[in-house]
């Protein structure tokens, strides 16, 4: 079974820019899927983006529309106010596209170096 997913939303901040130890550029930012309508409260996605798809985000801005395809992986965390431990789920992103004004801009991180990205 493939464990693949794709969500449409908007930017809830601006992607936080990092690098791993192995020197490899790393972005976090999150993601409202208002695919409920208006009579539902937005999914919020944790997205998780490495190396083409990092480099990718720098342009992106808060607001802005995506569309992340990638991989679902749980994580836990602690909770701020309770202490308590919590699982979570996160989307490690293989593909990313931003809408900027009236275009599509995409990226695939199986893109090679010198290959145009086809439209």
């Amino acid at each position: 079974m493939a464990n693949q997913i794709s969500i449409t939303g908007n930017l809830g901040s601006e992607p936080e820019i990092s690098t791993t130890s192995k020197g490899d550029s790393m972005a976090k930012f999150s993601v409202a899927d208002n695919s409920g309508g208006k009579d539902e409260p937005p999914i919020w996605w944790k997205v998780i983006a490495y190396r083409y798809d990092a480099d990718f985000s720098r342009g992106l801005k808060k607001g802005q529309r995506v569309t992340v395809f990638g991989k679902v992986k749980p994580y836990t965390y602690t909770h701020r106010e309770s202490g308590e431990k919590r699982q979570a789920l996160s989307i490690s992103a293989n593909h990313i596209n931003a809408e900027k004004a009236q275009n599509v801009v995409a990226f695939q991180s199986e893109q090679t170096a010198g290959e145009e990205i086809p439209f």
